[in-house]
Parts: C-alpha cells; sequence; structure tokens
C-alpha cells in the first residue's frame, strides 16, 4: 500500500471514529482532528456517507430505565421454523430487537430481548412456547440474562413507543421541584428526540422543535437533559452498505474458570484490537449464564477471519469454542468504530492485568 493510500484510509477510520463517538460533531472539530479545513471535513463525511451507507442514530442506555437485557436462544431437533415464521414472532413482539436464524452446533436462532422483571421473560417464554409458530416444533430454549459488555444493539421504533409512560413514571417524583404539567412538557420533548433519533440521528433539534409545536430550543434543552441523564449515551453512526460476508456468532462456553481466567487477558485484547476494516473487530460482545459462555459477533469481511479468530478463540483455556454462522437477521445491528479507549475491557486490562491505556481522547466540543 503506497503513502498516499495508507494516509488515506487513517483519515477515513479517524473521521469514521470521530462520528461513531460523537456524530453531532461539527466539520470544523472533524477537521482540526485530522489536520484540514472543514471544507475538506464535509467532503470526506459525505463521501463516507455515500460508500458506507452511513446512518445516524441515538444510542440509548435502556438499563437507566429499568430494562434487562436477554437472550432466547434455541435449538431444534428436526425441522426448524421458516424464515416467514421468525419474522411473524419478531414482528408481533416490540421486546425483542434483534433476532438471528443460525447454522451451527449448539443454537439454531438467537432473540435479543428487553424486558422489565423475571415476570415478563417468563410471559415471552409462555407465547413463545404456547402461542407462536414455534410451539409445533421440538425444541430446547434458554432464557439467560445477557450481560453486555461491548458495542450495543439498536432499538426498535415500535420499542420506543411503549417508553412513552416509563420515562415518566421515572421522572415523576414528590420532591421534585416542578410541577406535574411541567414534567409533561419535558415528557414530550424528551420523547420526541428518542423517537425521532432513533431512526434518524441526523434531523435537526430545530426541526424537531417545529415537527412537535416545541417553542424554539427546547428540543436541545431536552436533549442536554436526556445526555445528563445518561439516557442518551451518544449519537453514534452505523453503517449499512459494507462488504460483509456474513456475521458470525463465536460461544465460548467454559468448563474450567480457573484455567479461563488465566488466560482472558488474550480475550479482551483481541476485543479492543484495532482493525484495517470500517468496523470495530467485534459488533457485541456479552456474556450469558446458562450456560455460562462468551458470545462474540463477528462481522466477516474474508474467511481468513474466522480462521484467525478461531484460533485466538483456541488459546483461550477453559473453553470450548463453537461458531454460528447467521443466516438470516431481523433487527438492526450496529456496525461502526467505537474507540476502544472507551471500552470496558480496556478498563479491565488497565486495573486488573496493568496494561498500559493511550489517553482518552474527547469527542465533545467545547
Amino acid at each position: 500500500m503506497r503513502n498516499a493510500e495508507k494516509r488515506e484510509l487513517a483519515i477515513e477510520q479517524e473521521v469514521l471514529k470521530i462520528l461513531s463517538m460523537n456524530a453531532r460533531a461539527s466539520f470544523n472539530f472533524i477537521g482540526n482532528r485530522i489536520g484540514t479545513s472543514a471544507q475538506q471535513a464535509y467532503r470526506i463525511v459525505k463521501k463516507l456517507e455515500k460508500k458506507y451507507g452511513i446512518k445516524y442514530l441515538a444510542e440509548i442506555d435502556v438499563e437507566k430505565l429499568g430494562y434487562i437485557k436477554f437472550l432466547v436462544l434455541a435449538k431444534f431437533s428436526g425441522d426448524i421454523p421458516t424464515e416467514k415464521e421468525v419474522k411473524e414472532i419478531f414482528d408481533k413482539d416490540p421486546r425483542i430487537q434483534m433476532g438471528m436464524m443460525l447454522a451451527g452446533r449448539s443454537y439454531d436462532l438467537l432473540f435479543y430481548v428487553l424486558v422489565q422483571n423475571n415476570e415478563e421473560i417468563d410471559e415471552l417464554r409462555r407465547e413463545l412456547t404456547s402461542n407462536s409458530p414455534l410451539r409445533n416444533y421440538n425444541m430446547i430454549l434458554y432464557l439467560t440474562p445477557f450481560y453486555q459488555s461491548y458495542n450495543f444493539v439498536p432499538l426498535r421504533d415500535e420499542f420506543i413507543d411503549t417508553l412513552k409512560e416509563r420515562i415518566l413514571s421515572l421522572r415523576t417524583k414528590k420532591n421534585y421541584p416542578i410541577s406535574r404539567e411541567k414534567q409533561q412538557n419535558m415528557l414530550k420533548r424528551e420523547f420526541a428526540i428518542l423517537k425521532e433519533w432513533n431512526l434518524d440521528g441526523s434531523t435537526d433539534l430545530r426541526d424537531i422543535d417545529r415537527k412537535y409545536g416545541f417553542e424554539k430550543g427546547r428540543a436541545q434543552y431536552a436533549y442536554y437533559r436526556l445526555l445528563e441523564s445518561g439516557l442518551i449515551k451518544r449519537l453514534t453512526i452505523t453503517m449499512t452498505n459494507l462488504s460483509i460476508k456474513y456475521i458470525s456468532v463465536f460461544s465460548l462456553k467454559i468448563f474450567n474458570y480457573e484455567a479461563f481466567y488465566k488466560t482472558r487477558k488474550r480475550l479482551f485484547e483481541d476485543i479492543i484490537s484495532e482493525t484495517s476494516t470500517p468496523t470495530n473487530r467485534y459488533l457485541l460482545v456479552g456474556d450469558i449464564g446458562s450456560p455460562f459462555s462468551g458470545l462474540l459477533f463477528l462481522p466477516v469481511f474474508g474467511e481468513n477471519d474466522i480462521e484467525v479468530r478461531n484460533e485466538m478463540a483456541k488459546k483461550i483455556r477453559g473453553t470450548r469454542v463453537r461458531i454460528h454462522t447467521t443466516t438470516k437477521i431481523f433487527g438492526r445491528v450496529c456496525l461502526r468504530k467505537f474507540d476502544n479507549a472507551y471500552a470496558m475491557q480496556t478498563e479491565t486490562l488497565s486495573k486488573n492485568y496493568g496494561v498500559p491505556t493511550t489517553p482518552k481522547e474527547n469527542y465533545l466540543e467545547n
């Protein structure tokens, strides 16, 4: 690769990282970071938007609203549900944020769901086994909390519609120093931003004011409230036009905990390792509890990706590796270039293993 090509790739990756960490960054800010003018930064961003199909969206922290992340995993004996049947289940229940049909040895179907308590996940289990197309199949169903540690799953618009009363219940307190009417108005503005930016984060806050009939600047104020509360972590991006062959799901089932904890440093280092691709190494990472496993969702750009990651996984002692290929995805996944200095794995490597870390860049403008 020639020097000019290396420079172009480095600029591209830096711009994708800035947009992933703060998609509201100005072109002047981006230009300063990559050593060019605001006008040139504008042209680079527009080129990348077209090249990679960049979409803007809010990264929403549903745990702030009291939701629990669960995975529903199914293994079928004999026939498996059709794509049409799985889509029917997905479309019917807004608690299911993402679904994956899998080809592999351990699981055939995965649902990523959000519930408020154990009673609700048990209710979902009953619906899946008695009032959905799954009832016609022989299967083993696993319902397990998903301890998500890297990246996030974008929310469905249908789920956002269920949030208004949930937000109100958390905002309404007896000792809150404003009237309920003002709280209701705050709720409407906050909900409007969540609703609009969940689908299209490029929507201008002034346009939200006009669309919903708010006074000028109210959406801006509500946005800062959402940031301050942590309900919105950041405005970020996802890329919809990438040369990804498929998404692979690595399951690292742990059978010897002592051996695993002695070698998990290698796993954390692999998760945050930098790539020359437009995305991070993994699009999602987390643990499940039954059976206890680490799940790593890998965007596969080339077949060598699977071989290299499989060899890496074999070096994590005390685990058994199972690889699944996604044959169909329902809902959205987030493909971006997250700054790994902010990853939980980086913090753990520093605190527990003494691995030196680079300072965190500040992506917010003064």
